[in-house]
């Protein structure tokens, strides 16, 4: 869907798009959310998550959403 929004609005940079929104977008949210349970850490908390559930999440995020965004664009690609 992403990779059909920047050709209709004529984007010349195909792969820098794809790579943004695999890592970038997800790795932003990732990252205020590690900051956001690092305070809850120091201020000892029980609500904050603990830290191989972190790794978890990384994990789902290098192995199940990364691809399927790469999955997408050979699909757009090859629906064009």
């Amino acid at each position: 869907m992403v990779l059909n929004f920047f050709l209709v609005f004529g984007g010349k940079n195909w792969k820098k798009n794809v790579w943004m929104t695999a890592i970038v977008c997800p790795g932003a949210i990732f990252s205020i959310f590690l900051i956001l349970n690092m305070v809850l850490w120091t201020n000892g908390s029980s609500s904050a998550i603990p830290f191989t559930t972190f790794l978890a999440l990384l994990a789902l995020w290098f192995c199940v959403s990364t691809p399927l965004v790469f999955l997408g664009v050979y699909r757009g690609f090859k629906n064009k």
